[in-house]
């Protein structure tokens, strides 16, 4: 299924298990044009990662310095927003800066969690729309009005139930 963006939104994903293979485990988003399987989908040209293993940043295919690297049981929350062209990922609540900005176009979540053979790992994941309350301790959660705050400043969840998330699931 594909979640897509659309103004000021976050969602958090929790790894619970964990397998770094040669294709690391990556978090991020990806535009409409980039293909939604293989590995051209993690370094084509509109596809923006957070690796796990190294805590880099691969934007449109290029790997820099980023954040912490993240593992088992770390909480990752990504803040999107359109109108800046923008995204900040979280690790356990602390910003590792923005990702990237001055983006345009249509967005998606996404997660690719590969093996080393490199195809989809079984590992179990939490993804989190706002169809339940969020884990990241820097994240006030109003699930009524559908929004999150994070240091002042207001997101979108992208779900408020679990049945709007069944929807698309």
């Amino acid at each position: 299924s594909t979640v897509e963006l659309t103004s000021k939104d976050y969602w958090e994903v929790i790894i619970k298990s964990l397998n770094q293979g040669p294709s690391p485990v990556k978090l991020g988003i990806v535009s409409s044009t980039t293909p939604s399987s293989g590995t051209n989908s993690q370094t084509n040209p509109g596809a923006y990662w957070y690796e796990a293993a190294n805590g880099n940043k691969v934007l449109d295919g290029v790997s820099s310095s980023y954040g912490d690297a993240y593992n088992n049981d770390d909480i990752i929350g990504f803040a999107f927003d359109k109108d800046a062209g923008s995204i900040t990922a979280f690790k356990n609540g602390v910003s590792q800066g923005e990702m990237v900005s001055g983006i345009s176009g249509e967005f998606y979540a996404a997660v690719a969690i590969f093996t080393g053979a490199g195809q989809l790992s079984t590992s179990p994941s939490v993804i989190n729309f706002g169809q339940q309350p969020f884990a990241a301790s820097n994240v006030t959660y109003d699930q009524a009005a559908g929004t999150v705050d994070i240091g002042g400043v207001t997101y979108n969840t992208l779900f408020q139930t679990w049945e709007q998330w069944n929807s698309v699931a």
